[in-house]
């Protein structure tokens, strides 16, 4: 009986050490919110957040830096936490530089549309990108 428990305990030990040694290390943000979304708010005044590489906290969390522009100078450097609802879709918390949460923001990954205080933020689109390169290329070749 007392060797058939140890043995239990054992595996149950090097089961939860060899799940813990793949959980380990740096985990990044996500990949689709990392990098730069502007917005005209107020009209021609450039609106620009700056997503930098987060870490994953589990469950669906990345909680990351970021820093907001207002006519391309520095006016808060602060976090974000995004809790992702489905794969393309979540909720973006913004924190100031003084660490208290501002309203919530709805994300779409998949546009990269924010809607943050009823102002909507754009990331540029990976697709587009690449589309008019290829466009370009076609371009001048002919």
């Amino acid at each position: 009986m007392r060797i058939r428990l140890n043995r239990t305990v054992s595996a149950v030990v090097l089961a939860t050490a060899l799940l813990l040694s793949f959980l380990s290390g740096t985990a990044e943000a996500h990949p689709l919110l990392v990098g730069t979304w502007v917005a005209q708010d107020p009209p021609g005044t450039l609106l620009k957040y700056e997503f930098g590489p987060a870490e994953y906290q589990g469950n669906w969390v990345w909680r990351g830096p970021l820093t907001l522009y207002v006519a391309n100078k520095v006016v808060s450097i602060g976090t974000y936490q995004l809790r992702m609802f489905n794969g393309l879709e979540g909720g973006l918390t913004l924190h100031d530089g003084n660490g208290l949460p501002n309203d919530g923001g709805l994300v779409n990954l998949g546009t990269r549309v924010l809607n943050y205080k009823n102002v909507v933020i754009r990331a540029p689109s990976v697709q587009a990108a690449t589309g008019s390169r290829v466009s370009s290329c076609v371009s001048t070749s002919k």
